[in-house]
C-alpha cells in the first residue's frame, strides 16, 4: 500500500504503520524465516512474503530512502550510527 509522504515511495503493510522494508530488514538482521517474521510482527504469512519479495525487488529504492533519511538527520545535527553530528 502506498502512503502519502513528502519523499518516501516504498510500500507499507496495509492497515499498519509499517514499511515493507522494516519486516525485510528485521528478518535479515535476526535470521528470521518468513513464518517467524509473520509471527514476530503478528502479520499474515502472505503479507510477509509479499513484503519480502517487494523489498528484494526494490532494494535500490529502499537503500536510496535510507540514505536520504541519514542525510536529513545529519543536516539537522542528529548523529546517525557512527557518524558525528
Amino acid at each position: 500500500m502506498q502512503r502519502p509522504h513528502p519523499w518516501r515511495r516504498q510500500l507499507w503493510i496495509k492497515g499498519r504503520k509499517l514499511q515493507a522494508s522494516a519486516v525485510w530488514l528485521d528478518g535479515q538482521a535476526n535470521g528470521l524465516s518468513a513464518a517467524e517474521a509473520a509471527e514476530n510482527w503478528n502479520l499474515p504469512l502472505p503479507a510477509v512474503e509479499e513484503a519480502l519479495a517487494y523489498s528484494e525487488a526494490h532494494r535500490a529504492l529502499i537503500e536510496a530512502e535510507a540514505d536520504e533519511e541519514r542525510q536529513r538527520l545529519l543536516a539537522e545535527g542528529i548523529a546517525v550510527g557512527n557518524a558525528p553530528a
